[in-house]
């Protein structure tokens, strides 16, 4: 398993519907440990990164200096709303956006 691959969206994202879900990352998650023997934890690393995104746009938009960034906010914002209306899941742009 390469780290590198957890910044490849498209591995990621089996079922090319353009989200990284929860679900995905366990299916993955037990491939390599079928495959390869080994226990990656792309559960909770999906898991781990959903709940990060939405504290760091909901700090950027509550915090002081930053906030009077009207760009930052308006990021933050928009990938606080996608993240929301995503379901639990990770939308390719904003992985693009902010992790990649």
């Amino acid at each position: 398993f390469s780290v590198t691959a957890l910044t490849d969206f498209y591995f990621l994202d089996n079922n090319s519907d353009g989200l990284w879900s929860y679900k995905e990352a366990l299916g993955l998650q037990k491939y390599y440990r079928s495959w390869y023997g080994q226990d990656i934890q792309l559960g909770t690393i999906h898991r781990n990164i959903h709940q990060l995104l939405i504290q760091y746009a909901t700090d950027i938009i509550n915090s002081g200096m930053i906030s009077a960034n009207r760009n930052a906010t308006r990021q933050a914002r928009a990938v606080l709303r996608s993240l929301l209306a995503a379901n639990g899941t990770i939308p390719r742009d904003v992985f693009a956006s902010q992790v990649e």
